[in-house]
């Protein structure tokens, strides 16, 4: 499966939700203290993830911000998580 780009604009561009969709039950695998309300609220948005990271597993801004990336890269190369 390919990795999206989560966007870290206020509003992801358009098609990033649908694909998102596609990577919900990925990064719940990865983060599963995350909620479903949780990755329902992402929607796309890198900074809304960081957010949630943030909140679930006390990360910092940029700590959470490298594990989206982290976790982006191995969804490229074949990961599920």
């Amino acid at each position: 499966m390919r990795a999206i780009r989560l966007s870290r604009r206020p509003s992801p561009p358009p098609g990033t939700e649908h694909r998102w969709e596609a990577l919900k039950a990925h990064a719940k695998a990865r983060w599963a203290a995350l909620s479903d309300a949780d990755i329902d609220g992402v929607r796309g948005n890198a900074d809304r993830l960081a957010d949630a990271l943030q909140a679930r597993y006390g990360y910092s801004h940029g700590d959470a911000l490298r594990e989206i990336l982290s976790w982006s890269q191995s969804l490229r190369t074949g990961g599920t998580h």
